[in-house]
């Protein structure tokens, strides 16, 4: 095997990490395959419907294990290759990096290397044990924010707050205020692009909307969008 989903059992986890197949440089014997790793990430996200899609690669060492699928002939450079793939298939991902490392050792791994996967330092960290617990609770509050992009089809001189409505297939919903102080406009503009970060406030949605609050608290839509295609709430 290749992968192992989400657990908290060490043993089963050490287990499987043992296991995995050496060829592909999932091993302790000094191959560091960061391209395998970002691949089989991809594979993983095309069968997910969560509309959230993050992925957090963690080396403690330099690339040295090419990968077919990407062929530039250089470890490093199908690493990134790699993800520059993962981030065009699915708009939207997140991809964070660690660079590992214990005692006094900070050079063991490649950070331009790393900090390029991430495509920038803003989501690239460097950790050892004692810092790599706060780093991935930071990424996982990262990764539970949603950011929208939207087109403005309404014009308004004045509004007070945009209040965002989650849906999913279970019949569930919710909403987030966001204050206008929190947007960066002000006002908007028909044909604007904007974006911001809204905190999620529901399991597994499937479809928003975002509605302008007007001083008067009358509710204006100003955009809705499917977040996963065929779901019901898409119908």
């Amino acid at each position: 095997s290749t992968s192992h989903a989400l657990s908290n059992n060490k043993n089963e986890l050490i287990e499987s990490t043992d296991n995995m197949e050496p060829n592909l440089g999932y091993n302790g014997e000094g191959n560091t395959c960061i391209c395998c790793g970002i691949n089989e990430a991809k594979e993983l996200l095309g069968g997910s419907t969560n509309p959230i899609k993050a992925v957090i690669v963690m080396s403690d060492g330099e690339a040295n294990v090419q990968c077919p699928q990407q062929g530039t002939g250089n470890e490093k450079q199908d690493a990134i290759l790699a993800s520059q793939q993962l981030k065009a298939e699915f708009v939207g991902v997140s991809v964070y990096t660690i660079g590992f490392f214990e005692g006094e050792d900070t050079t063991s791994y490649d950070e331009q290397t790393l900090i390029d996967i991430a495509g920038g330092p803003e989501n690239y960290s460097r950790a050892d044990a004692s810092t790599l617990s706060e780093i991935y609770s930071q990424f996982a509050e990262d990764i539970q924010t949603y950011t929208e992009t939207v087109e403005v089809i309404q014009d308004e001189e004045e509004w007070n707050k945009l209040i965002v409505r989650f849906y999913n297939d279970d019949g569930d919903d919710c909403e987030v205020e966001i204050p206008s102080t929190e947007v960066p406009f002000k006002p908007p503009k028909i044909g604007e692009t904007i974006g911001y970060n809204i905190p999620l406030c529901i399991e597994d949605p499937t479809f928003l909307r975002v509605f302008f609050v007007l001083p008067d608290n009358k509710e204006k839509l100003l955009t809705e969008k499917c977040l996963v295609p065929g779901s019901d709430q898409c119908e």
